[in-house]
C-alpha cells in the first residue's frame, strides 16, 4: 500500500480535476490492484507487495513527466498500514488516526471549562419550597437538561445540598407522591448519576483553581429552624415525655352537622367536647391539637394527630403561611387562618414538644394504635353534645317526601322486578311494595335521585339510606354514586376523601379511562412544536402523547377534551 500527496499548484477543485484527468491516461503494470484519488491524495492498494512496488514506480515516473512534485516527506512506500484522509487503514479496517484523537481528547487549560450553561424556572409549587428542597428540584431539573450532551454517559453532580437526606426526611411534607418518585427516580435510583456533596457554596468555583472557603450547611436543621413553627420542634418522640393523642370528628346525621374533639392518653380520656355545627374535619382536627398544646403547657410531651393536614401545618407550612400574611403560594387567604394562628400560638407553650403522624383507622395492634382509636371514638361521641352558649346553624333537612309526577311507563325489567316484589299497581299506574316504597322506572331514577340530591346535597350514604325507605329502582345505589360524584356544588365545597396514594406510589384507577398520569417531556423544536404531552392509563399502561408548543395547563385541557374525554 502506497500512499503519496502531491504539491497543490492551483486552487483545490480545479487541481483535483485536472490531475483526475491526466490520471486517466497512466496505465498501470500487471498486476491486481487499485488507484484512489482525493484531491491531491493518492491511495495504491495491490495484493502484493511486488506489485504494489512496480505500480509506485510507474506512477512516480508519470508523474514527474506530467511535472507534477510530490512530498517525499509524506510519502509512505510500500507499508500495510498508511494514514490517509486523517484515518489508519489497513486490510479491511479504518480507523481515526493517533493526531485526530489527540486533538479530540487534549486537554484545554490547567482546568475546567463550561461546556454548556443551563438555566431554567422552578414551577409556581417548588418556588415556594424551602431553599434546600428547591435545590433538590434545581438539580433534578439539569440533570435531565445535562442528558442531552452527556448521552447516558456518567456525571457526577457537585452539590452543597444533601439531597437523599432532604428528600427522604422531608420531602413527604412539600412534595406530591407523584413528584416525589420522580426526584427518587432522577437522583437516587440512575446509574448514570453520582451525587457528591461538597462544601463550596458558590458554583463559579466549580471552574476554577481555587475552591473557596467552605460553609458548614445542614439541610435538616436549615429546614427545621427556617420552616418549623417552633424551632426545637420534632416529629420523632422525646424520651421521658407523655403521649397523647388527639383527633376531631365531624359527620352529618338526618341533615344536622355533628363536630366535636378528644385528647386522650392510650387509656383514658384527657379532654373532650362538642364543636359548632359549622366546624370541618380539618378544623376539628386543628382543634384537638390546639387543646393538646394548651393543657399541655410547661410540661414534656409527646403528641400523636392521625391529620396529616395538622401534622404539616406545624412542621412545614404554618411558619411561612404566618410570614406571608396568611396567604398560600397562589396569593389566596388560607382556610382556617385565625385557628392555624392559634395553633402557632400554642405550640410554643410546652417546655419541649414533639408532634408525629399517626395512620388513622388501623388494627388495634401497639399501644400507640390503641390510643389514636381511644381518641377516634370520643371525638365522635363528644360530637353528638350540644354546643353550650353558641348560635346553631341549621341544616337543609328533608321533609321526607319524594316527589314524582306523571305515570309511569315500565319495561321489561322493571316489570320483572316488580314480580319479584310482589308489587302491586295503584290507581295512578305506580307500582307499590307491600313495604309501601314505589317502584320507580329506568328512565326516571336519575332525575329523581338528582332532585333529591339538590334538596340537601347529602352525601352518598346519606341519600342512599333516605331514598331506599322509599322507592325501590333497579340500580339505585349505582345511580346515587354517580350523581352525587358529579354534583359540582359537592366537588367544589366539600373536601376530597377519597384515600390518598402511599408517598413514593402511584394510584392506580379501578378501570381504564378513570385514572391518568400526565407529564410532559422536552424535545428539540420542530414546526413550533418543543414538548410532548404523554398520558398513561395507570390501570392498564396505556400511553397517549400529543405534541405541544408549550408545557402549560391549556395543553393539557385541550388534549383531555379533544382526544381523552368522549
Amino acid at each position: 500500500m502506497v500512499c503519496v500527496t502531491a504539491g497543490v499548484q492551483e486552487l483545490p477543485t480545479i487541481f483535483g480535476e485536472q490531475l483526475a484527468k491526466d490520471l486517466e491516461s497512466w496505465e498501470p503494470p500487471p498486476g491486481e490492484g487499485q488507484l484512489l484519488q482525493y484531491v491531491d491524495d493518492l491511495l495504491i492498494a495491490t495484493q502484493t507487495q511486488e506489485t504494489c512496488v512496480d505500480w509506485t514506480v510507474s506512477l512516480l515516473n508519470f508523474l514527474g513527466l506530467q511535472r507534477y512534485r510530490v512530498s517525499q516527506k509524506k510519502a509512505q512506500m510500500v507499508r500495510q498500514t498508511v494514514i490517509y484522509l486523517g484515518y489508519e487503514v489497513s486490510a479491511g479496517q479504518r480507523t481515526l488516526g493517533r493526531d485526530c484523537l489527540g486533538i479530540l481528547a487534549q486537554n484545554l487549560g490547567p482546568y475546567r471549562r463550561a461546556v454548556a450553561y443551563l438555566s431554567k424556572q422552578l414551577d409556581t409549587a417548588a418556588k415556594g419550597w424551602p431553599g434546600c428542597l428547591r435545590a433538590v428540584a434545581a438539580v433534578a431539573i439539569n440533570i435531565q437538561e445535562a442528558r442531552k450532551f452527556t448521552l447516558g454517559q456518567k456525571m457526577t453532580v457537585l452539590v452543597s445540598h444533601t439531597m437523599s437526606a432532604v428528600l427522604e426526611a422531608k420531602g413527604g411534607h412539600w412534595l406530591s407522591p407523584q413528584r416525589f418518585l420522580k426526584y427518587q427516580a432522577i437522583l437516587v435510583e440512575q446509574d448514570d448519576v453520582e451525587i457528591v456533596v461538597t462544601n463550596i457554596v458558590n458554583p463559579a468555583s466549580f471552574l476554577s483553581g481555587s475552591t473557596g472557603e467552605p460553609v458548614i450547611h445542614d439541610c435538616l436543621e436549615t429546614i427545621e429552624a427556617t420552616y418549623s413553627s417552633r424551632q426545637d420542634l420534632k416529629d420523632t418522640p422525646l424520651e421521658d415525655a407523655d403521649t397523647w393523642f388527639t383527633d376531631g370528628s365531624s359527620y352529618v346525621v338526618s341533615g344536622r352537622r355533628h363536630a366535636g374533639y378528644a385528647v386522650t392518653t392510650s387509656r383514658e380520656v384527657i379532654e373532650s367536647g362538642p364543636l359548632p355545627t359549622n366546624t370541618s374535619a380539618q378544623k376539628a382536627e386543628i382543634i384537638a391539637l390546639i387543646r393538646a398544646l394548651e393543657l399541655a403547657k410547661g410540661k414534656e410531651i409527646n403528641i400523636y394527630t392521625d391529620s396529616r393536614y395538622a401534622f404539616g401545618v406545624v412542621h412545614a407550612h404554618g411558619a411561612i403561611w404566618k410570614e406571608r400574611g396568611l396567604l398560600n403560594s397562589q396569593g389566596k387567604s388560607i382556610k382556617h387562618a385565625q385557628e392555624i394562628l392559634r395553633l402557632l400560638d400554642a405550640v410554643q407553650l410546652p417546655e419541649r414538644v414533639a408532634v408525629m403522624h399517626i395512620k388513622a383507622h388501623q388494627k388495634v395492634s401497639s399501644e400507640l394504635e390503641e390510643g389514636n382509636m381511644l381518641a377516634d371514638r370520643e371525638a365522635k361521641e363528644a360530637a353528638k353534645g350540644e354546643v353550650p352558649d353558641k348560635a346553631v346553624e341549621a341544616a337543609l333537612i328533608p321533609d321526607g317526601k319524594v316527589s314524582i309526577e306523571g305515570k309511569p311507563v315500565y319495561n321489561k325489567k322493571d316489570k320483572k322486578l316488580i314480580k319479584v316484589e310482589k308489587a302491586s299497581y295503584n290507581q295512578e299506574g305506580w307500582a307499590v311494595t307491600e313495604e309501601g316504597k314505589l317502584v320507580v322506572p329506568s328512565y326516571l331514577l336519575w332525575s329523581l335521585v338528582q332532585r333529591e340530591h339538590e334538596k340537601t346535597h347529602w352525601g352518598i350514604d346519606a341519600l342512599y339510606n333516605h331514598l331506599k325507605e322509599r322507592i325501590m329502582a333497579r340500580k339505585l345505589q349505582g345511580t346515587v354514586i354517580q350523581v352525587t360524584r358529579q354534583c359540582s356544588l359537592c366537588l367544589r365545597t366539600n373536601p376530597k376523601n377519597t384515600p390518598k396514594p402511599k408517598v413514593g406510589q402511584i394510584g392506580k384507577g379501578c378501570g381504564p379511562r378513570q385514572q391518568w398520569q400526565i407529564d410532559f417531556t422536552e424535545l428539540p423544536r420542530k414546526g413550533g412544536y418543543h414538548y410532548l404531552l404523554v398520558l398513561t392509563d395507570t390501570f392498564s399502561g396505556w400511553p397517549e402523547a400529543f405534541p405541544a408548543r408549550t408545557a402549560k395547563a391549556r395543553e393539557v385541557t385541550k388534549a383531555l377534551l379533544q382526544e381523552i374525554i368522549p
